[in-house]
This record gives structure tokens, sequence and C-alpha cells, in this order.
């Protein structure tokens, strides 16, 4: 049981750890097919800062 009561949900083939976020999904995804948003991705990975180096070391 998982700590909210949230139910784990599968649409295209990916899961969803809740029923909510899937519903999201479907509510980008129409949005998408209607033109009204460009793209939309899934957990993004975004650099907030490159990795340098400080007396040498890294």
């Amino acid at each position: 049981m998982s700590k909210y009561n949230n139910k784990k949900t599968m649409i295209d083939g990916i899961k969803f750890d809740s029923k909510d976020e899937a519903e999201y999904y479907l509510y980008l995804k129409d949005k998408k097919a209607k033109g009204e948003i460009k793209d939309f991705g899934l957990q993004q990975k975004f650099e907030l800062q490159p990795k340098f180096k400080k007396f040498g070391v890294s």
C-alpha cells in the first residue's frame, strides 16, 4: 500500500505512480493532438550546473 493510497496505472505502455499522473498525461496528449501545445516529455533531465574543477579536483 502506498503512502498516499495512490493506484498505479499503465497507459500507452508507460507506468504512472498515480491515477492523477496518468490522467494529466492523457490531458497533455490531447492538447498535443489538437495543436494547442507543441510537445511534452516525461521526466526530463536538466543539468543545473556543469561539472567543474576546484583546486584541480572535479
